[in-house]
């Protein structure tokens, strides 16, 4: 199984540390995304495991995703990277 911060040594799903946990924002935007996403898991009318998958969900599963799908969708990858905050690519 792969995790947000690459493969895990077990079968179990695992969610990355918390990012930026000493900065009071980001912390609160934290907060406000798991919040936000326990409330739309609870109402969401999909299988019971998507629904464990969509629980374990953070901020950092939802900035790959985004990338993943810019990606594919053939988003030119300096516009993908500006989007991003990337250095390079």
């Amino acid at each position: 199984m792969t995790t947000c911060c690459g493969p895990s040594p077990s079968s179990a799903v695992t969610q990355c540390p918390r990012p930026y946990a000493s900065d009071r924002l980001s912390g609160a935007l934290y907060e406000h995304f798991r919040d936000w996403m326990s409330k739309a898991v609870v109402a969401a009318t999909l299988p019971e495991k998507e629904r464990f998958r969509l629980a374990k969900a953070s901020t950092h599963w939802l900035r790959h995703t985004f990338g993943t799908r810019a990606v594919a969708k053939q988003v030119p990858l300096d516009v993908i990277q500006a989007q991003m905050g990337h250095s390079s690519i």
